[in-house]
């Protein structure tokens, strides 16, 4: 008995230790090695192709992610239903590809696979291969094991998990699950990157402990190749030669760059606005002997440079002179599509977006609505396609509110970002589903009808006035009745900050409204074109945090006073769009000790008045629907919404909101129970009553809704129903 329990232990420790290294540690032995190794995908020239087929693959594809609201990526919170539901979505739309930029959990996996079983046209995918944010941004360069040591093994993992012949464990670049069904006759290709940290690649560039020249049996480069061109060549050779060794295949692998990596080499001036000081240049890797698929290139076009052409240095002019005489500067990008098409010999990738946020990053880019924003993502597209691409996937499918932006990530707790969604922050609403928080029904839609409004959410009446208020994960909604609304200019004091504020406001005629507490915000309705949310100078975030980047000064040095009167419209630090002719003659001017009247052309900031409320119909079933409508009026009403940023809360889940700037030197966090509101009109003395606010913590009901972008995408897509072909 002992000697069979023995035997049994030894049995099964034999089989666990066979399936750790067949299907987590990737461990094969190579019985058929001189078998055909056969390509399904091909590139030749600047173009893909399927095998067996002589038309040339145009790509319209959709990044998917994990994302759902209360989730962090990394999570994984995305169900199989949800991806299933996704796909159907996709595919209806006219879409033929879906991208992933990393290993997903198994349940993404298993969604395709029922998709594409039973789809007449079905979805194909390019898979992505990332490092850690970790790595990626680390210390360290990019051929130590963080690095390059994760790649590999998550190149290795990839390939078999899109044959269906894995399991992985979860970390912070990857998923995890059973990886048991076979997807890979629908795999395009596999994408090395998402994006590269700048600081990274130059660190490695300049290592003088690393051996540049990395020559492999499927990828090469060539003698001009940066350290960090030979680590890219050598995970694209090691994905090829495993994939080839393993599964008697190869696909298409390609390289991730964007404006801030690309070759382009420009002035010194121009390269340190664009923070650009380093190059990835994919024409410096090279075919192999063994290799029969190829590679293409994947750019993102999120970040592009104003009148890039003119700033490129002497030595890339020239050596760019035959190409850039055929460019057509007054197209789409400058006509950067069109210069990358010339220049590179293999296929190109697009990778795209378009916010649907309320707030902007810069001043020459408008804030979108829905529609505006499915006809930008088809004009760049067709810009692309038409200037010879091979298509490219629009980032992203879905809305991600985890997402953060450099103009606003100071203003938020970011590890609360999922719980609520910024609708100033642009990267939180660039996809074309968007979730709608309150469940089955928003909580409110601003369309001027007050159908939706009860008693109970009535929080004052006077002067004529009466104000309810509704709030979700989006902002606080407002209902003001009153006769006659739209001619008259009704002011709404706000309180949160309850130690500071202005007691009154005059406004630009000299009529005064007085308040019986310091008010830090002050809504101003006044008719369909002027209405607008104030905020009282020492709530004005804009001012504390980008001051000094605007135009030089210290907003320390200055402090206003806590009981000051004075009011700003709600403004946010923006890119503007740089006069480089000034900024160099302003340098220029410095430099030998003159001083200018006005320095503010040296700096690259400037304040936008995001407090300026749009009116529109805010209800996505109307045929008047604006998805930027802060404000619409009725028979005797008017419904606003305010945004929760607006109003300084950086994490209304718990309701946090931001302290005393000027005591703690920038943004602190704390909670409140209530903010005060009144109502009243030009000459009054309105009284602030106080509204209990309740956050909703880790729970955040959503409900799914297409874009007005997803038709416009569909409309132009529809005509040839998902076909790969060009």
């Amino acid at each position: 008995m002992k000697k069979f329990v023995l035997c049994s232990v030894g049995a099964a420790a034999l089989v666990l230790g066979i399936f750790y290294a067949v299907f987590v540690r990737g461990f094969y032995i190579d019985f058929d090695r001189g078998a055909a190794v056969r390509a399904e995908y091909l590139a030749r020239g600047t173009e893909i192709y399927r095998a067996g087929s002589g038309d040339a693959l145009c790509i319209r594809g959709v990044d998917v992610s994990a994302s759902v609201p209360g989730h962090y990526l990394g999570e994984y919170a995305a169900t199989q239903e949800d991806y299933l539901r996704w796909l159907h979505l996709i595919g209806e739309m006219g879409a033929n590809t879906v991208r992933v930029y990393t290993i997903m959990d198994d349940d993404f996996y298993n969604a395709l696979y029922e998709y594409n079983s039973v789809s007449q046209t079905p979805l194909f995918l390019v898979q992505g291969i990332r490092v850690s944010e970790a790595a990626n941004y680390g210390v360290e360069n990019a051929a130590g094991d963080q690095f390059l040591g994760q790649l590999l093994e998550h190149a290795k993992r990839a390939v078999d998990i899109v044959h269906g012949n894995a399991v992985a464990v979860l970390n912070d670049a990857t998923g995890s699950g059973a990886y048991f069904r076979d997807i890979s006759e629908w795999v395009i290709g596999y994408q090395i990157g998402d994006e590269w940290s700048p600081e990274t690649v130059v660190y490695t560039d300049h290592s003088s402990a690393l051996t540049p020249g990395y020559q492999g049996e499927y990828f090469a480069v060539s003698a001009d190749a940066t350290n960090f061109e030979s680590i890219l060549a050598q995970v694209m050779d090691t994905l090829t030669g495993y994939e080839a060794d393993k599964y008697k295949c190869q696909r298409l692998v390609g390289i991730l760059c964007d404006p801030t990596t690309d070759f382009l080499e420009y002035d010194d001036e121009y390269a340190q606005i664009l923070g650009k000081f380093c190059h990835i240049n994919p024409e410096h890797i090279l075919a192999g002997a063994r290799l029969t698929s190829g590679f293409f290139v994947s750019y993102k076009l999120f970040r592009y440079c104003d009148d890039f052409t003119f700033y490129l240095s002497e030595a890339q002019k020239t050596a760019l002179a035959d190409i850039l005489q055929d460019v057509d500067r007054s197209a789409l990008y400058d006509g950067y599509p069109a210069l990358l098409w010339r220049y590179h010999t293999m296929p190109i990738l697009a990778g795209f977006q378009y916010s649907t946020a309320r707030g902007i990053q810069r001043m020459d880019e408008p804030a979108l609505t829905e529609r505006q924003q499915g006809e930008k993502l088809m004009q760049l597209y067709e810009e692309v396609v038409s200037s010879g691409w091979s298509g490219g996937f629009i980032s992203a499918w879905q809305d991600a509110w985890e997402q953060r932006a450099w103009n606003t990530a100071f203003a938020s707790e970011l590890s609360q970002n999922s719980m609520w969604h910024d609708l100033q922050t642009a990267g939180q609403s660039c996809g074309i589903m968007a979730f709608v928080p309150g469940g089955e029904e928003a909580v409110c839609l601003v369309d001027g009808d007050a159908s939706e409004w009860s008693q109970q959410d009535l929080v004052l009446e006077q002067d004529g006035l009466a104000v309810s208020l509704r709030y979700d994960a989006e902002g606080i909604y407002l209902l003001i009745r009153g006769s006659a609304l739209a001619d008259r200019r009704i002011y709404l004091p706000i309180d949160t900050q309850h130690n500071a504020g202005a007691a009154f406001y005059t406004d630009e005629s000299g009529d005064t409204v007085s308040f019986d507490r310091g008010a830090d915000f002050l809504v101003c309705v006044n008719g369909m074109q002027d209405s607008r949310l104030l905020v009282h100078e020492v709530s004005d975030a804009a001012r504390v945090n980008f001051l000094e980047e605007v135009n030089g000064r210290n907003p320390f040095v200055d402090t206003p006073a806590a009981d000051s009167s004075v009011f700003y419209e709600s403004r946010m630090a923006v890119e503007k769009r740089l006069d480089m002719e000034l900024r160099i003659a302003l340098r220029a001017q410095i430099a030998a000790g003159m001083a200018p009247q006005d320095i503010s052309g040296i700096y690259s900031l400037e304040f936008f008045d995001t407090g300026r409320l749009v009116h529109g119909n805010g209800n996505p079933q109307s045929a008047a629907y604006n998805s930027l409508a802060d404000f619409c009026f009725g028979e005797d009403l008017v419904e606003l919404r305010l945004p929760w940023m607006l109003l300084n809360f950086s994490n209304p889940s718990e309701m946090q909101v931001h302290d005393d700037y000027y005591a703690h030197y920038g943004v602190q966090s704390r909670q409140i129970r209530q903010i005060w509101i009144g109502a009243g009109e030009a000459g009054s003395a309105v009284s602030l009553q106080p509204v209990l606010l309740k956050g909703w913590g880790t729970k955040v009901p959503c409900h799914e809704r297409l874009k007005q972008s997803y038709y416009v995408i569909q409309d132009k897509w529809k005509e040839t129903n998902g076909a790969v072909s060009r």
